[in-house]
């Protein structure tokens, strides 16, 4: 039976030979094996079908099967063969990848800057190419032991790769290192990003994610002192730090852009921004003499007669005006002419007051003055069989139906005219396709 040790794997492309055994789970076995014709070195990944209790695994094995097929970067192992039997793949057999993962160098003392540079960068080139693959490919498990250190990084095991954006509320990966909206069930390109920087970050500090120190107000981790930690510096901090943001909205969530930030200088920093100095005034004196730079004579010399200047400029402007300010009340006729005109004389419809426009009805949470796909996502409703659609509380038409809203919590309801209403609540971070059967 294959998978027995020294048995053999008749594959589509060759005979492969098993050779020890390098890891198992509850559903298959990961061997090392070699070409039995060229004796070239190779991982043989078997999935046991006997032992496979839930359907899904099988899905997703075959996922990984046409992901890796589609697949060509030099940071991801090639698919090399495949072995099939009743028409279904039970194995793949892949480039052996020599090296650590990331896991097992957490252990190990501290990594050099240029070292652990080099391989963010490398793990970032990788994600560049997958997420721009048609549609995207969403990793989705990203941790220390699917990264892989040697001559260069590696991404491994796509056993829970997605295609593009489509809806899964199923939460997959690896706890820890999941971003906030992958644990919810809806990852995108973004979670990746996170997942990444988290790996990172506890190479950084050498500790795994489970020992990471949490933020009591945000329930989040608490990456400001991770990174205090790990000395990390300059632009390599700040990148770590933007990409595990836990909100997808201000997360560094682009890793073209993150490479490119990555060798930005002067580097950027996580600190709050340095506002700019106000520019220095004269007249408050309590700054002048609070300034280094102002307590030398000859800059005295300069600022006192520039004082006396401005209070003499202002004294000979009032000066001026004062005639002009007295001489009003004697052109004034006996009957004064009222500054403001009696209501009557002014109907409010005339009034060129912009207070009437200036205060429209308050919008609706779900409502935005205009929407952009920088602040919105387009939601895609349909049921069976058609029914009015009501968005906090407004009907919006029937199904088949494709509006945009904002980011953030959508209360939907289904209502057919029998009466009958379902009701469904959605946070919405992307473009979504809801189905819903009465």
């Amino acid at each position: 039976m294959p998978g027995q040790h020294n048995q053999m794997f008749r594959g589509e492309n060759g005979t492969w030979e098993v050779v020890s055994k390098l890891g198992s789970g509850g559903q298959g076995v990961t061997w090392a094996a070699r070409n039995a014709a060229t004796g070239d070195a190779a991982v043989l990944k078997e999935m046991r079908i006997e032992q496979i209790d839930d359907w899904k695994a099988l899905e997703l094995f075959e996922r990984e099967v046409e992901a890796l097929a589609a697949l060509d970067h030099p940071g991801i192992p090639q698919l090399l063969d495949r072995v099939v039997e009743d028409g279904r793949t039970v194995a793949i057999v892949q480039t052996f990848v020599e090296g650590e993962d990331l896991a097992s160098r957490l252990k190990k003392g501290p990594m050099a800057p240029d070292r652990f540079k080099q391989a963010l960068r490398e793990s970032l080139e990788i994600l560049v190419y997958l997420h721009s693959r048609v549609p995207p490919l969403v990793h989705r498990d990203i941790n220390p032991k699917n990264i892989m250190l040697g001559a260069r990084t590696w991404l491994i095991d796509f056993g829970a790769v997605r295609f593009g954006h489509a809806t899964n509320l199923t939460s997959v990966g690896t706890f820890g290192y999941m971003a906030p909206e992958q644990v919810m069930g809806r990852p995108t390109p973004a979670s990746d990003v996170f997942s990444l920087g988290m790996s990172f970050l506890a190479l950084a500090v050498r500790r795994d994610a489970s020992e990471f120190p949490m933020d009591p107000g945000s329930g989040q981790v608490d990456v400001d002192t991770l990174l205090e930690r790990a000395g990390l510096k300059g632009a390599l901090r700040h990148v770590l730090w933007a990409m595990t943001r836990p909100g997808v909205a201000e997360r560094l969530s682009d890793p073209l852009e993150a490479l490119r930030l990555l060798d930005t200088q002067p580097p950027l920093q996580p600190q709050k921004p340095v506002l700019p100095r106000e520019p220095l005034r004269p007249v408050p004196q309590q700054v002048i003499r609070s300034t280094r730079s102002m307590r030398s004579p000859a800059v005295y010399l300069l600022i006192v007669p520039a004082v006396m200047a401005l209070v003499g400029g202002l004294w000979f402007v009032l000066a001026e005006e004062e005639p002009e300010l007295r001489a009003v009340p004697f052109e004034v006729p006996e009957k004064p002419v009222p500054v403001t005109p009696p209501p009557a004389e002014t109907p409010i419809e005339a009034s060129p007051t912009p207070v009437p426009q200036a205060q429209p009805s308050v919008p609706s949470p779900t409502e935005v003055v205009e929407l952009t796909t920088e602040n919105s996502a387009e939601l895609e409703l349909l049921s069976n069989p058609p029914s009015s659609v009501f968005i906090g509380g407004k009907r919006v038409g029937t199904t088949p139906l494709k509006v945009r809203r904002a980011f953030g919590p959508v209360q939907l309801e289904f209502r057919l005219a029998n009466g009958r209403t379902i009701r469904r609540e959605l946070m919405l971070i992307e473009d979504e396709k809801l189905v819903v059967k009465f």
